[in-house]
């Protein structure tokens, strides 16, 4: 509100005085003040426009799902079951309270919905329209799961300095005010990270959301943590178990697998006893002290993997079965009220030769 009341009356905000002795306002990005669509509350700051802007993002999070989907050669109801699957996720319902993590993440199916098109010129402009929305880290892990697509390397090599160009007026303000902030230091020590580290208990959550109450209706009980922004209910992790062997022979289902799996395991932390290899060896990845982020990435390709598993799955013979099963208990019912109906004696006949 402070950026677009002092655009109302002419002056650029580079600095805001109102935090602590001064803030440099221009460089903090995450205040997502050159994302295009929160423009909208430069003519209107209601709780009403916010509430339409976190809505036009469902939209586009399940549009461009589906659309990836059929991208992919799902059927359409393969494709919009994962749209359903990653719309209504944890994670996006969840960071509804988070707005510049929730931006971000509504585009990770634009963006690879781009990529696998293969257009440097869209995935430059969905790359940096993430880049403006707020926050840096979901990006970079993004772009580390693409490591897994070599064929687009080069594409992506030219589309994210394209995007680094287009996105200069945010980055590089934020580049030279990371020097004196606390975090680098930090960094050093392994122990930043143990408070963003997913517990393995936890992962209860994924399935039962609410396994351990509920902490604002004051039914929390156990331990509480955001593990919740894992969830994907329990069908569509049981139809990707069902057909884990198919979905494994298939090149792009296979990758799929790869970075859901690596993104689950590097989101357990400090929990895991080679997680400082991660942070050694993986540029940049040491300055992002959440590693639960990564259960962003989690969530999105099993979307896409239930989508695939949910047209390998054999309805059309479960459909049949139950059709024949409600025929057989159609025919018998009817018959047994017929018999009735002609013998209504029968039923008390019956009780009092099963009693003798």
């Amino acid at each position: 509100q402070f950026f677009f009341n002092q655009l109302h009356q002419g002056v650029l905000p580079l600095w805001n005085p109102y935090i602590y002795s001064g803030y440099p306002f221009f460089a903090d990005m995450t205040l997502s003040n050159f994302y295009p669509p929160a423009w909208l509350l430069y003519f209107n700051t209601s709780i009403k426009t916010v509430s339409w802007l976190l809505v036009g993002h469902f939209l586009v999070a399940g549009y461009f799902t589906y659309r990836l989907g059929q991208l992919l050669k799902y059927s359409r109801l393969a494709s919009l079951f994962s749209a359903i699957i990653y719309t209504f996720s944890g994670i996006m319902v969840n960071y509804i309270a988070d707005p510049q993590r929730f931006f971000v993440i509504s585009l990770f199916p634009l963006f690879f919905y781009v990529l696998f098109n293969g257009k440097i010129i869209f995935i430059a402009l969905a790359l940096a329209l993430q880049i403006f929305a707020g926050h840096i880290q979901y990006v970079f892990i993004e772009l580390l799961a693409c490591l897994l697509f070599w064929r687009q390397w080069k594409v992506l090599a030219v589309a994210t300095g394209l995007a680094g160009l287009l996105a200069a007026v945010s980055l590089l303000p934020m580049l030279e005010f990371i020097p004196y902030t606390t975090r680098p230091e930090a960094y050093q020590d392994l122990s930043i990270y143990q408070n963003f580290s997913l517990r393995p208990v936890s992962m209860i959550r994924f399935v039962l959301a609410h396994f351990w109450g509920i902490k604002n209706q004051g039914s929390a009980w156990g331990t509480m943590d955001t593990s919740s922004i894992g969830y994907l209910g329990f069908l569509p992790l049981v139809l990707i178990g069902l057909n884990l062997k198919k979905l494994i022979e298939n090149k792009i289902t296979l990758k799929f697998v790869i970075i859901a799996g690596l993104s689950l395991m590097i989101a357990f932390g400090t929990h895991l006893p080679f997680f400082n290899i991660f942070t050694t060896y993986i540029p940049l990845f040491r300055f992002f002290r959440n590693p639960m982020v990564f259960l962003s990435l989690y969530t999105f390709f099993m979307a896409l993997l239930a989508g695939r598993a949910y047209e390998l799955f054999k309805f059309d013979k479960i459909i049949n079965r139950i059709k024949w099963g409600f025929l057989v208990v159609t025919l018998v019912s009817g018959l047994a009220y017929a018999i009735f109906l002609f013998y209504p004696g029968l039923p008390h006949q019956l009780l009092i030769w099963v009693a003798g």
